[in-house]
């Protein structure tokens, strides 16, 4: 008798192991970044975690800030965030513009995992991992 709920606990024991072992469905939040790390000469929030501003060479049209991200560690990430408003914009009384976001492609980016594609408003996917 003893013996045999030893080894039930140790199949127990094992198949708890064989669970804990599994691919999750998505990466932790944490672990998974945008891209690759200066991707354009004076560009960030690339190869960070969830950034909250994402900016493509300080040109004002290729800045983005105070994104909010959902989804991110998921296979898709959806960010809203502004675009730059510049002065001229402001002096005409434009509104700002909001931005929608689409990060995808999660796979490996010089060795750490992350977003390789990128859309800005449902446009075409932009390689965000080039090496």
């Amino acid at each position: 008798m003893r013996i045999r709920t030893l080894v039930r606990a140790g199949l127990v024991a094992t198949a708890a192991c064989a669970l804990s072992v599994a691919a999750p469905s998505s990466a932790a939040p944490w672990d998974v970044v945008l891209g690759q790390a200066n991707l354009y000469p004076s560009s960030s929030g690339y190869g960070t975690v969830a950034p909250r501003t994402v900016d493509n060479s300080s040109i004002c049209a290729g800045i983005v800030h105070s994104i909010t991200w959902t989804g991110w560690g998921a296979p898709v990430a959806v960010g809203r965030g502004t675009q730059c408003h510049s002065a001229g914009a402001v002096g005409r009384g434009e509104r700002p513009r909001i931005v929608t976001l689409s990060a995808s492609n999660l796979g490996l980016c010089n060795g750490r995992l992350a977003y390789r594609t990128l859309r800005y408003d449902g446009g075409e996917a932009r390689n965000i991992c080039p090496r």
